[in-house]
């Protein structure tokens, strides 16, 4: 099942600071939990311009003592 867009709040595409060009990927926020993971159900490994896509749900961030970035 593919998501409506009234089941979608916010999507912001990533871009490279230096060129200002796509990073390949974004974030799309839902609505609620099932409009997020019908979305991931139904999208992932479909063809999007001739190259599969990968979607699932983001991974928080937490930093460590020393500052450094790592997956929660």
């Amino acid at each position: 099942m593919r998501p409506t867009l009234s089941s979608t709040i916010e999507s912001k595409i990533i871009n490279d600071r230096e060129t200002e060009r796509s990073r390949n990927f974004g974030f799309v926020t839902f609505n609620n939990k099932k409009a997020m993971k019908d979305a991931i159900e139904g999208i992932n490994g479909q063809n999007l311009d001739g190259r599969n896509i990968t979607v699932n749900e983001a991974q928080s961030r937490v930093a460590d003592n020393n500052g450094f970035l790592g997956k929660n």
